[in-house]
């Protein structure tokens, strides 16, 4: 009897040791799951850049305290886990649209991309070496492209995993909404969640658009 008791005694510890660490487990997976992402949402045309310690700096602008910016929830913006050394640009509306890691590189999720063009009307065509996109364009703040380009005034952002052309195209871009056209250069890529293309501030003026409207209707070109 004495030695079904402590048998038994024995197995009951097992079981609790088993639940135990099973909800350790759940637990731990659930503080992995809660890792933050970066912000959704900033102030248009905020940098913010990511210390030694996984802290955010602000460059440029800031936070969107407004009771909107905090309801924001879009599955086709990339919002990636923050790196150390990581640089975050954000659009004329306030989303996270150029995303570099600490080598300069662009981050940007491929099947977001995808699943983010039905909302424009793009037309490539190989064989004529052409390419033609419809949508929406905004401004960026970020101050090096790729190859460690300073960017200047006429340079451009294009979406990374649809349009990524070769560093130095010219790039005819068309204000659908006043018929103005001006030739810009890519010298940068982005995730654009919210647009096809990314201009600088100054070019953005230039279109006829105040830097608070954020988006305009346009369509690019390149051979």
């Amino acid at each position: 009897m004495k030695y079904k008791l402590i048998k038994s005694f024995i197995f009951s510890l097992s079981i609790i040791g088993l639940i135990g660490s099973v909800g350790y487990s759940v637990q731990a997976l659930a503080i992995t799951n809660l890792k933050e992402t970066i912000p959704l949402h900033m102030r248009p045309g905020s940098l913010i850049k990511y210390d030694k310690n996984d802290k955010i700096v602000i460059i440029e602008g800031g936070y969107d305290n407004t009771s909107n910016s905090k309801e924001l929830s879009d599955k086709n913006v990339y919002t990636p886990v923050p790196q150390i050394g990581m640089t975050v640009s954000y659009d004329g509306v306030g989303y996270p649209n150029i995303i570099k890691d600490i080598n300069g590189n662009s981050l940007a999720d491929i099947n977001i991309q995808h699943n983010a063009i039905t909302k424009a009307s793009i037309s490539p065509s190989i064989a004529l070496g052409s390419y033609k996109a419809t949508g929406k364009f905004s401004w960026f703040t970020d101050s090096k492209g790729q190859k460690d380009h300073t960017l200047q005034t006429y340079d451009c952002a294009t979406k990374q995993y649809v349009d990524d052309c070769p560093c130095g195209t010219t790039i005819a871009a068309t204000d659908d909404t006043n018929g103005s056209t001006l030739n810009l250069k890519k010298w940068d890529v982005g995730s654009l969640p919210k647009a096809i293309l990314d201009v600088r501030q100054p070019v953005f003026l230039m279109f006829g658009h105040p830097l608070s409207q954020g988006l305009f209707n346009g369509t690019y070109s390149h051979n």
